[in-house]
C-alpha cells in the first residue's frame, strides 16, 4: 500500500512539473499559438534553403524565428514574448526536433510532446472561426467581387409548385 502511495505522488509531483511556467502577460492559448506558429515558420524557412540543412543553419533560423512572427498588432509584444521563452527554455529541443522529426508533424510534435505548450488548450475549430455575415458585408462583397460571383435567381411561385409536383410524383 506505502509504495502505491509514493507512486501516485510522485507521479503527480512530475505531471504538476511537466509544463512550463507562462512568461507574465502571456495566456495558455496564445503561449500554445506562438509555439504552433514558430514551428510552423521555422520548418518554412528551412524548406525555402532547403540544400542546406546543417546544424548552424537551424541555430540561426531559430535564432531569428520571433523576429519573424506575422499577428496583428495588439498581440505581437504578447506572442514575441512567449516565443523568447519558449526558445529560452527549449531552444535545444526545436534544434534538434528541426534535424529530426518528420516535417509534416513538427508543429504536434514541438508543442504537444517535446515542449507541452498546448497540453490542455482547446483550440477553435472550423466551425467555432465560422463569420457570420449581415447583409451590408454581403452586398458590399458581392459588389467587390461581382465578377466572380454567380447570381442565381429567385424561383417564382410556379416554378415551386411545379417542383413540389415532380417531388410528389416520385
Amino acid at each position: 500500500m506505502r509504495p502505491a502511495v509514493l507512486l501516485l505522488v510522485s507521479l503527480i509531483m512530475v505531471t504538476a512539473g511537466a509544463v512550463d511556467e507562462l512568461p507574465p502577460g502571456v495566456d495558455h492559448r496564445m503561449y500554445c499559438e506562438t509555439c504552433l506558429a514558430t514551428a510552423k515558420g521555422l520548418k518554412k524557412a528551412l524548406k525555402e534553403h532547403a540544400g542546406d540543412r546543417s546544424r548552424a543553419k537551424i541555430k540561426a533560423e531559430v535564432t531569428k524565428a520571433c523576429e519573424s512572427l506575422m499577428y496583428e498588432e495588439s498581440r505581437l509584444t504578447e506572442a514575441r514574448t512567449a516565443c523568447k521563452h519558449l526558445l529560452d527554455i527549449h531552444k535545444d529541443t526545436f534544434e534538434e526536433a528541426l534535424l529530426t522529426d518528420k516535417h509534416d508533424t513538427l508543429e504536434a510534435n514541438l508543442c504537444y510532446i517535446h515542449t507541452k505548450a498546448c497540453i490542455g488548450v482547446k483550440r477553435k475549430t472550423f466551425q467555432e472561426q465560422k463569420q457570420t455575415f449581415e447583409d451590408g458585408i454581403i452586398e458590399e462583397l458581392i459588389n467587390k467581387h461581382g465578377d466572380r460571383v454567380r447570381r442565381t435567381r429567385p424561383m417564382v411561385e410556379d416554378e415551386r409548385e411545379s417542383i413540389q409536383n415532380l417531388k410528389d410524383e416520385l
